[in-house]
């Protein structure tokens, strides 16, 4: 975000990245592929470079990452605002899932496959049962899910631009 003023929000869960331009960017002259290809570059090539200045105890990628992109224009902030809406809501239920298959794995002793089976109708209602059956407290739970995703960066209107990860 700091090489590119014109992105508002960045937010980022699993393998997915979005990036919020101002309406009245004028980057590259709105030229569609040039924004895309360059984003896409910085964040790859950033993604590696400061890996180890927030995954201390973890080493290097095995291999490199590599991630496609596209831009969107959204027609209002009201679409703006339901794709974020959205993307947090995604987030916050691939938590629960994610939280409750571990802790029957860790904690209820299934093998991943029943885990998966026992998950099977993934929902924020069958979530929360098996993760209060795990004795994973709430309000733990509710400030993770709460934490941050995103980083804004000031109020405009503006269009998204969509990265997800590849193999």
């Amino acid at each position: 975000m700091h090489e590119l003023d014109d992105i508002l929000i960045a937010f980022g869960e699993s393998d997915e990245y979005s990036f919020l331009f101002r309406k009245s960017t004028d980057l590259y002259q709105r030229r569609e592929a040039k924004i895309v290809s360059t984003v896409v570059s910085l964040f790859t090539s950033a993604y590696v470079y400061y890996w180890s200045d927030y995954f201390q105890d973890s080493r290097r990628p095995l291999y490199p990452p590599v991630f496609d992109g596209r831009a969107v224009l959204y027609p209002s902030e009201v679409e703006v605002k339901d794709y974020f809406a959205w993307r947090q809501a995604d987030t916050h239920i691939n938590n629960l899932f994610n939280t409750s298959f571990w802790a029957l794995v860790e904690k209820g002793g299934l093998t991943p496959k029943a885990a998966e089976i026992r998950l099977s109708v993934r929902s924020v209602k069958a979530a929360r049962i098996w993760l209060r059956r795990m004795w994973i407290k709430r309000p733990l739970l509710e400030a993770h899910a709460s934490s941050k995703s995103g980083i804004p960066r000031a109020h405009s209107s503006s269009f998204s631009l969509s990265l997800s990860h590849s193999v």
